[in-house]
């Protein structure tokens, strides 16, 4: 299946490639350049992470050694 593109840069995607991939009017696309030709897929938003999505992990984590205790052991400071 092939389409021209118009001296605008505009293309028209045929009838049943938008079926296919559910786009509908208005669905952003995003395109790049790839090997030997051009990959066109839909632009997703990013989601942004709640603020507090982090909370119930604070202060989980047990500290078992202090940083000085932490230095020997990467140097390897073996008495």
């Amino acid at each position: 299946m092939t389409t021209t593109m118009t001296a605008n840069g505009q293309v028209t995607i045929p009838e049943s490639v938008r079926q296919a991939a559910g786009l509908t009017p208005d669905t952003p696309l995003e395109f790049s350049a790839a090997d030997g030709g051009v990959l066109i897929k839909e632009a997703r938003p990013l989601h942004q992470l709640d603020p507090d999505c982090f909370e119930g992990f604070r202060g989980a984590a047990e500290i078992k050694w202090g940083p000085g205790v932490l230095m020997e052991m990467l140097r390897g400071d073996d008495d």
